[in-house]
């Protein structure tokens, strides 16, 4: 193993920074676990768990993705090639979201008591905040410009 793949794995702090499909991943992977909590937890006797409490959690979850997503956006050197992961990112999530709360819950998003509406504002809520994004990034870009030029034309540089 060479000295790159010993200090970049893939899910350090710095690659979910950058890498939107790690960060879907990522939320996945903690979605997963915390609807296997939630099996473990009814299964064990401790109560009886709803079978929409795994599209809440999935639900749940997305929005976390989306808040982080958007946040970190900002931080992106290409804000262009970000966006387009981060699309494939969001869409992918989506769709395994939906897949595993219908595994784990045994109810379509058809049958789930209008959390197809909510998944339906997260699709919107998404691609606002990553308009914003977007915007913020290419003013945050124009104005630094603007400053460096400022201060070489100063001579301040």
């Amino acid at each position: 193993m060479n000295n790159e793949e010993q200090t970049n794995p893939f899910f350090s702090i710095e690659q979910l920074r950058k890498s939107p499909l790690s960060q879907a991943a990522a939320v996945f992977l903690l979605c997963v676990c915390t609807c296997l909590g939630g099996r473990l937890f009814s299964a064990m006797g401790f109560g009886a768990v709803s079978p929409y409490f795994y599209w809440l959690l999935c639900t749940s979850f997305l929005l976390v993705f989306i808040i982080l997503n958007t946040t970190q956006g900002t931080r992106s050197n290409d804000i262009l090639n970000y966006a387009k992961q981060s699309l494939y990112g969001f869409v992918g999530l989506l769709m395994a979201t939906n897949y595993l709360a219908k595994l784990a819950s045994g109810v379509a998003i058809r049958d789930s008591n209008g959390f197809a509406w909510l998944y339906v504002v997260l699709i919107v809520c998404y691609i606002t905040f990553f308009c914003i994004t977007l915007i913020l990034k290419q003013l945050w870009d124009f104005f630094e410009a603007e400053s460096k030029e400022k201060l070489k034309k100063d001579g301040l540089d």
